[in-house]
């Protein structure tokens, strides 16, 4: 979370000057509320809160502040809590390739 905010700041300037965007990458909020998710449970509220921070801290700059919740991935983490189901679920490229052809759409940002 904090590289996250030391490498928006750092970018804010270019941001500024061409009317950008931040795209974070999150996983559902509610993960922070379920058994056994430790350090990554608690992160993911505090990455929406983040986005939510920022967005109302940059609207009147015209910087854009975007979340992508990307699908299940076929990690190594992922393989041993979930084997059976690794080979069924897409790829990274595969969903790269959906966002740009805008099948996957915006997270919501949080209210």
């Amino acid at each position: 979370l904090t590289a996250r905010i030391w490498l928006v700041q750092a970018a804010l300037p270019a941001l500024r000057a061409s009317a950008g965007s931040v795209v974070l990458s999150v996983d559902r909020a509610e993960r922070g509320q379920q058994a056994y998710w430790g350090g990554y449970g608690l992160a993911q509220p505090a990455q929406h809160a983040l986005a939510q921070m920022l967005e109302q801290e940059w609207r009147n700059d015209m910087v854009g502040v975007q979340l992508l919740a990307p699908p299940p991935m076929p990690t190594a983490l992922r393989a041993r809590a979930y084997g059976h189901e690794v080979e069924a679920i897409q790829r990274p490229h595969q969903v790269v390739a959906s966002w740009l052809a805008g099948r996957y759409g915006m997270a919501q940002m949080p209210s």
